[in-house]
């Protein structure tokens, strides 16, 4: 049986080590520069924290019901992995219904969505 208390503080540590920097690669050597500028940018204003605290604390969650850390990690992930797709689709439906019915008829799948095919 492994030391999860110890496996965790492995990789906690190799996860303090990193910066975000290092999570987001650079642009390539031969980029154009407008490529160059875009990436540097994004690199200058990606944050990681968000999605951290949010399985951080799906994480929590699962240890305060008693699974162990593996299982805690499992629910976690799945519960922010559904959740983002609720929210996708929650989002894709709404722009489907919103669609005019005459824009609508030029995509069938769109009509099939909405059930009005």
């Amino acid at each position: 049986m492994s030391d999860w208390d110890a496996q965790l503080k492995k990789i906690d540590k190799q996860l303090e080590s990193m910066s975000d920097s290092a999570l987001i690669p650079a642009a390539p050597k031969n980029a154009p520069p407008a490529v160059r500028a875009k990436v540097a940018e994004e690199r200058a204003t990606t944050r990681t924290w968000g999605a951290f605290l949010r399985l951080a604390l799906a994480t929590a969650l699962g240890r305060a019901l008693g699974l162990p850390p593996l299982g805690a990690c499992f629910f976690g992930s799945f519960l922010s992995d559904f959740g983002d797709k609720a929210v996708t689709f929650a989002l894709v439906t709404s722009v489907l219904h919103g669609l005019p019915r005459r824009t609508a008829a030029r995509f069938p799948w769109a009509l099939r969505a909405i059930g009005a095919a």
